[in-house]
């Protein structure tokens, strides 16, 4: 390593500790690296690092439980924190040195090769760390899907496109002057596709309001695209600090539409019941009980009789009876809803009276 690279910093924060640090640039990165005064070893390696959801934010590894393996010094506990907050813990039980490896266990083959050739320069990177942590990371550089797969829409109705294709879905409706638009699913790559889509299927017609079912981040992520976009947002009462904060964080590290444009958020809280309507759709918007998420929100659209559920139902196949369905059942039964078709924040469509049994009491 060139000593050109490294510099003193200021001391550093990590929760209420202040530590000795320096800088470390390696290629296009610049680290920071804490210290601990009594051992002398790295205490934190940092980042600053762009999130979706947080915006800019200290993505750190701290390291601790250093032990002598093999004649090597090694943190035997990591844990990765994105501004404070754990989203994985590693435990080193066991080192082997100097373990016989295949000889190719390098090799990268040509078709990997040609395929890197392709590779995302702009992929959240935060989104696939989480996959990663979760276990669900697609082998994919197209972030949002497959390989092989792309987003659609699939029509519902004349004025009804489900957005298909990714790893979390939208619902495009069409009022009579206006777009309305159902969650908005991992970050802004996906909600300009959809804002595109939604406008050339559409044209000449405003997206007025995004509704948001609940705060994860797998469906919130691309929120602040339509806050840039000028569309109203509509959210359960209980999500609105999550959403105040995040449309309110800074993105300077990678700077994103409403950090380019900034404008304030436009908030509309459903406590109970909400609709939207004009002489040509009706969308009842419904805050349930439920045992996913403090705030869900599910959505009517009257007409062509369709309900939207993400995450409480997720038709992919066959769909088990589980507190979740049951929630949604006791929803509809309220709402007086029958014979609908439920469709899926992840999935496709289910038919109300195919999963009666998965719905009732």
């Amino acid at each position: 390593m060139n000593p050109a690279s490294i510099s003193a910093l200021p001391d550093q924060k990590l929760g209420e500790r202040s530590l000795p640090a320096v800088s470390i640039k390696y290629d296009n990165v610049a680290y920071t690296v804490l210290l601990d005064p009594s051992t002398k070893l790295p205490a934190v390696v940092r980042t600053r690092d762009n999130d979706f959801v947080y915006g800019d934010v200290n993505f750190d590894v701290v390291l601790s439980d250093w032990k002598d393996m093999g004649g090597y010094k090694r943190a035997t506990t990591q844990s990765w924190r994105l501004d404070g907050r754990e989203v994985q813990r590693v435990t080193v039980k066991e080192v082997a040195l100097d373990a016989p490896l295949p000889a190719n266990i390098l090799a990268v083959s040509a078709d990997v090769k040609a395929k890197a050739k392709t590779a995302a320069s702009d992929a959240p990177y935060q989104w696939v760390l989480r996959r990663m942590f979760l276990g669900r990371l697609m082998d994919s550089d197209k972030v949002y899907y497959p390989e092989s797969g792309g987003f659609k829409l699939v029509e519902l109705a004349p004025n009804v496109q489900h957005v298909q294709g990714g790893s979390a879905n939208n619902l495009i409706v069409a009022m009579k002057d206006s777009i309305v638009i159902i969650d908005a699913p991992v970050d802004e790559g996906q909600s300009k596709w959809v804002i595109d889509a939604a406008k050339a299927k559409y044209p000449g017609k405003p997206i007025k309001q995004l509704v948001m079912t609940h705060h994860h981040m797998d469906h919130s992520g691309g929120s602040r695209a339509y806050v840039a976009e000028g569309a109203e947002v509509v959210m359960p009462a209980q999500s609105r600090p999550f959403f105040e904060a995040m449309f309110m964080a800074p993105h300077t590290v990678s700077p994103d539409a409403l950090a380019k444009q900034p404008r304030p958020a436009r908030i509309v809280e459903v406590k109970d019941t909400m609709t939207i309507k004009d002489d040509t759709v009706e969308i009842r918007l419904m805050n349930i009980p439920n045992p996913h998420v403090d705030g869900m929100l599910i959505a009517h659209v009257a007409q062509p009789n369709l309900v939207w559920v993400t995450d409480l139902i997720s038709p992919r196949g066959a769909i088990s009876r589980s507190p979740a369905t049951i929630a949604v059942g006791a929803a509809l039964t309220k709402a007086g809803i029958n014979g609908s078709t439920i469709v899926g924040g992840h999935g496709t469509t289910a038919k109300q009276t195919d999963i009666a049994a998965t719905l009732s009491n």
